[in-house]
């Protein structure tokens, strides 16, 4: 019974983790919500009776948010770093920019 519920809990991240985005959530936040839904829906998996699954479910929420965030937030400092080259290769007094090529964000 449970192959049946999967794919429409994966298809709920996926939108989850696509309105997020679209709604102009910073890389940590998308990680974090993501990573917590994916979390949780496997700690789900795990707990044998009701208490356990509960307990499971928990857990599970709460280290996939924390992983996801920490993904998150190094992916933010990546384009921090990728802006910073840019600003250190123009010359001075000139403007300059970088734009995500992936997300579309420009800095």
């Amino acid at each position: 019974m449970r192959s049946t519920t999967r794919p429409i809990t994966v298809a709920r991240v996926t939108i989850l983790a696509l309105a997020l985005t679209l709604t102009g959530c910073t890389k940590q936040q998308i990680g974090q919500a993501t990573g917590g839904a994916l979390g949780g829906y496997l700690g789900s998996t795990v707990g044998g009776n009701e208490t356990t699954r509960l307990i499971t479910t928990a857990a599970g929420a709460l280290a996939g948010s924390f992983l996801g965030g920490a993904i998150g937030s190094t992916m933010d400092d990546v384009d921090r770093m990728r802006a910073g080259q840019a600003l250190e290769s123009a010359p001075t007094g000139t403007a300059t920019s970088w734009q995500n090529p992936d997300s579309g964000r420009s800095y």
